[in-house]
């Protein structure tokens, strides 16, 4: 063999060893990349993506309505898995779309079995865009007394999946229509958190593009493409963003923008405590009755009163304004007593109390003893001026006309809800169902009514 080959074949082996050494290096330095970040996706989310293939990242949509500072960063991923999940669901109900434009169902989820898989990734979702905006997850103990807040009901009894529950305990209905669970709020044990909305008026995941179709029978509709990028909207999740953040965190700043931009949110949350925000739905509606309120039917006010008239807070604060008027009207008998806000609690129990499916309500019978107890207080404290009341009805009080025997036992078997000193209540209503005639018809209808100054003994 010449020089001259021996020389090329030197050459080509020495390019084929450098080769080999930089694809393994190229190897390696992948192989360190690839674990570098499986190791910071699983500090992220550990919870998501741990032993999980990494699916895609979601698009948010209007960040630059947000107020988080992590704006421009957030980002938030699925599975594959959890990507599969939204997109069958979304391909279901398009299916049904098509079928019948018109006349599809209206709920969103079809079996159980998809809506507990479907609840459980878009809390996910909702988990991790609250983290972007500071939300740190309650202890359990403070977790469950906000959820008996805002309730009420036994959250012991909710129907309960694997790692949420939702206000449902007619399980037989359930089993029937899975879709019932849609119109409920979600609460999550594994993130403690809650999503307020119905699955029909806000849906947490959606898609980016929409699609112009006719269903099976020619008439046009809209869907949106299940096989389009899945995104957020933040101007659609504002609202659960600042909620949580002001039920499980304290936050100032978010109760200042549920005033501002959905104060109707506060009558979602039941029996939630807070001064300031009832004295603003107190004032509103107040403001919304006539000041000829005689003859108003509170019945028209239902979708207002059924969540303003709960809690003890509303009925101290009712307390408080109907004492400042009085002390106005005691100082000056030309003032005006002004009762307007204790009068229409007093219309709306009474409208109320003599329907059959509010007298086994716990939390309504609850009501008409604190308002009895109220009234008690009230004209104890002013039995100065008035020993025999400011409220009376012919000589009855209006505890009296609330507390018929049947409720009365109600009460009795709750210990009258822990109530201090309801044995005046009582011994009111005792003296009102008895006949003290009065033969000098000194007071109206001739009976003679309760004197107030012997509570104060």
């Amino acid at each position: 063999m010449s020089g001259k080959k021996i020389f090329l074949l030197c050459n080509l082996i020495l390019l084929n060893l450098c080769g080999c050494v930089e694809n393994s290096q190229q190897k390696n330095v992948e192989s360190k990349n690839e674990s570098a970040f499986n190791e910071s996706v699983e500090i992220k989310d550990s919870l998501s993506y741990s032993n999980n293939e990494f699916g895609c990242e979601i698009k948010i949509l209007n960040c630059d309505l947000d107020v988080s500072s992590n704006a421009d960063t957030m980002k938030i991923n699925l599975t594959k898995e959890e990507e599969r999940i939204v997109r069958d669901v979304e391909r279901k109900y398009n299916r049904r779309l098509f079928e019948n434009a018109e006349y599809a169902p209206d709920y969103f989820i079809e079996s159980l079995e998809d809506f507990q898989k479907y609840t459980s990734v878009t809390l996910k979702v909702i988990n991790d865009l609250l983290r972007f905006h500071g939300y740190k997850a309650p202890d359990e103990t403070a977790f469950y007394k906000k959820v008996e807040e805002i309730c009420i009901d036994d959250y012991h009894d909710f129907y309960k999946s694997s790692d949420f529950f939702t206000p449902r305990t007619n399980f037989d209905s359930i089993n029937d229509r899975p879709s019932d669970l849609e119109l409920s709020l979600q609460l999550s044990t594994k993130f403690r958190m809650a999503w307020f909305d119905a699955y029909s008026t806000t849906k947490i995941i959606s898609f980016e593009k929409e699609i112009e179709c006719k269903d099976t029978f020619g008439l046009e509709y809209v869907k949106y493409d299940e096989n389009s990028d899945i995104v957020l909207d933040m101007k659609k999740l504002k609202l659960n963003i600042f909620a949580n953040l002001y039920i499980f965190n304290d936050n100032k700043a978010a109760k200042v923008w549920l005033i501002t931009h959905d104060l109707d949110f506060f009558n979602r949350i039941r029996r939630f405590e807070d001064r300031e925000v009832n004295e603003i739905k107190l004032k509103n509606y107040l403001s919304s009755v006539p000041d000829e309120y005689e003859t108003h039917d509170v019945s028209r006010d239902i979708h207002k009163t059924d969540k303003l008239w709960i809690g003890k807070d509303i009925f101290d604060l009712v307390f408080e304004k109907t004492d400042s008027a009085i002390v106005a009207y005691e100082a000056n008998k030309r003032n005006q007593l002004d009762i307007k806000a204790f009068d229409l609690l007093y219309m709306y129990l009474d409208k109320y109390h003599t329907e059959a499916y509010m007298r086994t309500e716990h939390y309504f019978i609850e009501q008409i003893c604190f308002f009895a107890k109220m009234e008690v207080e009230l004209n104890k404290k002013h039995a100065t001026e008035e020993k025999h009341g400011y409220f009376n009805f012919v000589c009855q009080s209006r505890a009296s006309s609330l507390l018929d025997d049947e409720l009365l036992e109600f009460a009795k078997k709750e210990n009258y809800f822990n109530i201090e000193s309801f044995d005046e209540v009582l011994k009111v209503i005792e003296w009102d169902k008895e006949s003290h005639y009065d033969p000098n018809e000194t007071y109206p209808g001739g009976c003679i009514p309760f004197d107030y100054t012997t509570l104060l003994k």
